[in-house]
């Protein structure tokens, strides 16, 4: 049976992201990392770099407009989690958020 790729994006590039998201995702079949965001535009480099990720972003509104993009992870502070998870659901994405909303 052919099993489609789950295609995601995180949302920030904090130590979460690099020592758990990106790691924990490439140890999932069928899916891939495909967008990374950060308004630490240097970092998001550095780990785009190092996982071998396509796009990359400073602004997840930019990261949202991806077609191919599945769903999301978000990995920003606390109080950003509410607003970033809805824009993400309004544009029919699956969002993965570790702590409440």
């Amino acid at each position: 049976m052919n099993k489609k790729t789950i295609k995601i994006g995180i949302i920030g590039a904090g130590n979460i992201s690099e020592l758990i998201h990106v790691p924990g995702f490439k140890l999932c079949p069928n899916t891939k990392v495909i967008a990374i965001c950060d308004k630490n535009f240097s970092r998001v480099k550095e780990l785009a770099r190092k996982y071998d990720i396509p796009y990359m972003f400073n602004d997840y509104k930019e990261l949202l407009k991806l077609k191919e993009i599945d769903g999301v992870a978000i990995a920003t502070p606390n109080y950003l989690h509410y607003p970033i998870a809805m824009e993400a659901m309004n544009k029919r994405k699956h969002v993965l958020v570790e702590k409440p909303l």
